[in-house]
């Protein structure tokens, strides 16, 4: 089987290296941690993720932003927003841009590797 790689897209330091975490021994996945948009948008250019977290609120882009130029490098990427600075109107366009799911921080690593899961099947 191929290795699974998830690219955790996150400015909260402390929170991508946990996610990073509970993702590789949860779920046995390969990640990879960025704090910028243009950092992720560097680390997928070189390689393929499967999945990425990705959260709304980045320093340098806007999320959907973010979302939309991933979608065009990888269209088989499957991108979850987990948030926690969003309305149910960016949430929504998060979805019609083409986000798998959409979960609001806190979540459990029983959500997070359950959107993982359902994003690998799909």
């Amino acid at each position: 089987m191929n290795e699974v790689n998830i690219l955790i897209v996150d400015d909260d330091a402390i929170l991508c290296e946990a996610l990073s975490d509970v993702v590789e021994m949860k779920g046995g996945y390969s990640t990879e941690r960025a704090g910028t948009a243009r950092e992720a948008l560097r680390k997928a250019g070189e390689r393929f993720f499967n999945v990425a977290l990705l959260d709304l609120t980045l320093p340098d882009m806007e999320g959907i932003d973010l979302l939309r130029q991933l979608r065009q490098l990888h269209e088989a990427m499957q991108i979850i927003i987990l948030t926690g600075h969003t309305s149910l109107e960016k949430a929504a366009e998060a979805v019609r841009q083409g986000a798998f799911a959409c979960l609001i921080k806190p979540s459990s690593s029983e959500e997070i590797m359950g959107a993982i899961q359902r994003a690998l099947a799909k």
